[in-house]
């Protein structure tokens, strides 16, 4: 089970990599989609678009790749997920679940015995 998580976290992780380096800023346009994007023709092309399937998808997934689920914080990018995974704080939980991980193995152990 360990490894499986172990395997789990850095997929996840090189997802992240992928999502925050194609990460590309609105650059204060108003009908275009950072998420998708895409750039509109007007405004109103731009709001059916973000009503549409694709978008809901491509906004879910980005959700979900700029979520630290060690963490339990949400960031609005990749990019971002990515700087938070450089810092201090991140780090620390990282140490932290990493030694409640190895208690709860070795107490799956101990019971199977």
């Amino acid at each position: 089970q360990w490894i499986k998580h172990k395997r789990d976290l850095i997929h996840r992780q090189n997802i992240v990599l992928v999502a925050g380096a194609a990460y590309e800023p609105s650059q204060n346009r108003s009908s275009y989609c950072r998420i998708c994007k895409a750039q509109f023709d007007t405004v109103e092309a731009f709001f059916r678009h973000r009503e549409s399937e694709e978008h809901t998808e491509a906004a879910k997934e980005e959700r979900h790749n700029s979520y630290c689920q060690i963490c339990r914080k949400q960031f609005t990018s990749a990019a971002q997920l990515q700087e938070h995974c450089k810092g201090k704080t991140h780090n620390e939980m990282v140490r932290g679940k990493k030694k409640q991980w190895r208690k709860k193995k070795q107490d799956m152990i101990k019971n199977n015995l």
